[in-house]
């Protein structure tokens, strides 16, 4: 993950403990930043207030200021059992190297009445989680469109929807072909029903076994899953 180092201030932050650096906040970064170089998270503070406020505890408490009055992008806090944690998040800035963005400096996490790690690591994974969660969102419309582009490949031999049992393996390669086709008329039933990470399980199955077979390579079996993203799967 690119980020200027070269002005990184160890603030600190009155009646707070910190700031402090864990691997947690780490994981954090590079999955936002990750977001933010695809194009998949807006990074202003109404998002990052958006999905924080699905985590219990949460409040808005972008006022505050390290002692060195950087202004940060946003801060929030959750209030825990007689403790709280705060996360600040630093602004971003154009490059002209790299993915063309940086981070000012590092997320940074202070707390407040003796926060056990315990509790303090279930909020950033909780965070990390739920911008995961967005950021790999994909919508009904285009699971179907991808069922669609796959299904015309997998008939062109002539070949119908028929499964394998599950404690059988398939004997040609055409019956896998053919399970792969009966998976992908069931999808859009799961799509009907609601079930939208059931579909995006089993579309994945038969992502893995175009890739196998040599059908796809990965860069193009991840612009299928980010529509309309010719870079979605450059190296990062």
């Amino acid at each position: 993950m690119k980020m200027n180092t070269a002005n990184i201030a160890i603030t600190k932050l009155k009646g707070w403990d910190g700031p402090t650096r864990y691997i947690e906040v780490s994981h954090l970064e590079d999955i936002i930043y990750w977001a933010i170089c695809k194009k998949k998270l807006s990074y202003t503070p109404q998002s990052i207030h958006d999905i924080a406020k699905n985590i219990g505890g949460y409040s808005d408490l972008s006022q505050l200021r390290t002692e060195d009055e950087y202004k940060w992008l946003c801060v929030t806090l959750f209030n825990t059992y007689k403790s709280a944690v705060a996360i600040f998040f630093p602004q971003i800035k154009e490059t002209e190297t790299g993915n063309g963005v940086e981070f000012e400096r590092p997320i940074f996490v202070y707390m407040q009445g003796g926060v056990n790690m315990g509790t303090r690591n279930k909020i950033l994974e909780a965070f990390y989680l739920l911008i995961l969660k967005q950021v790999k969102h994909l919508t009904s419309e285009d699971i179907l469109t991808t069922v669609d582009i796959y299904t015309q490949l997998l008939t062109r031999s002539g070949l119908v929807a028929e499964s394998v049992p599950y404690d059988r393996l398939p004997a040609t390669l055409g019956q896998t072909k053919s399970h792969c086709l009966w998976i992908l008329e069931k999808i859009p039933t799961f799509i009907s029903e609601g079930n939208l990470e059931r579909a995006r399980a089993e579309l994945g199955f038969v992502q893995g076994f175009l890739w196998a077979r040599g059908e796809y390579p990965i860069k193009e079996l991840e612009i299928h899953r980010w529509p309309g993203d010719t870079n979605a799967a450059e190296d990062e």
